[in-house]
């Protein structure tokens, strides 16, 4: 390449054979090429990998020591003595239980963090924190979620939009709960708390009861609320049958704070009856409210009656009655109700019941 000399043709003449052997040399790489190309995507790894047996066979098994399976904990709370358990007594630990990790808490601004996807229906509800813990018990596991919803009225509502309407309610000692083939759901005041096993077993059966028992007495003395006993001693309706609703009433963004009963055994009624009751800030609030309802009503209802004790709707297509009534700062009524008889004796026993709430 770096000769200076300039090149000279010395041969002046190829011979046929080079030509013949040259032509076959370069067909024979091009059909190389061919080859290659067409076997680019026909490649098995099994033609050519060494067997999974002979690799079994030639390997060494090292049978001095295997460590056991341990469950991951957070550095530095292995050699705690008394470990943290945030609101618990440490007779959570009771029946062999540990802790697992560390007490986590979280608030309104990063409740997502946990619950990604099903933190706004607690947001909805005045969501204040969060305190969650694990427990473990050689292969069993146990979460724990206490819920601060401000006020027992947003734990209720929770609590009655969350739960299995059809599944049964039990109490003890101010804790209402249902339990569930893994746990339990239920609130205590203003906590409304979750807890779910890993396994349908006894131990996870035996240890939610506990807890319940635990919450009853670590939580704070709270007083009953008003709303709840006009339900459940006024009308005597058990305490599963009485929800709370926060915000968006009827389906309307001006109502806000109502109370809502089902189940009710008055003749007439029929099973999809309901009462509801409301304290506004104010009669002249109550006032506003009732007008306004009745407006949007009207639209679907027609007015049957209209006496002093409130008004009487029927619905234009199902036939339903909706009955509404204003005493002052209250306002009550009932919906869903098959009878007019029905919805005017629960609007009068309304009336009475709440007079004292």
């Amino acid at each position: 390449m770096f000769n200076p000399i300039p090149r000279r043709l010395v041969r002046r003449r190829i011979t046929r054979a080079e030509v013949l052997s040259g032509s076959l040399v370069l067909l024979v790489l091009l059909a190389i090429g061919g080859w290659i190309r067409s076997r680019a995507e026909a490649y098995d790894p099994a033609d050519r990998d060494i067997a999974f047996e002979t690799l079994q066979r030639s390997s060494v098994v090292d049978t001095l020591y295997r460590r056991p399976l341990q469950y991951w904990r957070e550095p530095g709370t292995e050699s705690a003595a008394v470990p943290d358990l945030g609101p618990f007594p440490q007779d959570l630990l009771a029946g062999g239980w540990q802790l697992d990790g560390r007490v986590e808490t979280y608030t309104p601004e990063n409740l997502y963090v946990k619950i990604n996807g099903a933190a706004e229906q607690f947001l909805a509800f005045d969501f204040e924190a969060l305190t969650y813990l694990t427990l473990v018990r050689g292969p069993i596991f146990l979460t724990i979620e206490l819920y601060d919803q401000a006020r027992p009225a947003n734990a209720l509502g929770l609590f009655a939009r969350l739960r299995n309407p059809e599944a049964r309610v039990l109490s003890s000692g101010g804790v209402h709960y249902t339990p569930t083939s893994v746990g339990a759901l239920g609130m205590r005041g203003a906590i409304f708390f979750r807890i779910v096993g890993s396994a349908q077993r006894p131990e996870v059966e035996q240890k939610t009861r506990q807890i319940i028992g635990l919450l009853a007495e670590m939580a704070r003395p709270t007083a009953a609320v008003d709303e709840v006993e006009l339900f459940t001693e006024g009308l005597g309706l058990p305490f599963e049958s009485v929800a709370y609703q926060k915000e968006n009433v009827f389906q309307y963004d001006f109502l806000e704070d109502f109370w809502f009963a089902s189940g009710l055994d008055s003749p007439g009624a029929g099973p999809d009856a309901r009462v509801f009751f409301h304290r506004a800030a104010s009669p002249a609030r109550a006032r506003d409210l009732y007008r306004r309802l009745l407006d949007e009503q009207l639209v679907e209802y027609e007015q049957v009656e209209a006496r002093q004790a409130g008004v009487l709707l029927r619905h234009r297509y199902l036939g339903t009655y909706f009955a509404l009534a204003r005493d002052g700062a209250r306002l009550y009524g009932a919906e869903h109700v098959a009878d007019p008889a029905a919805a005017r004796a629960l609007l009068k026993r309304m009336k009475e019941v709440s007079g004292g709430h």
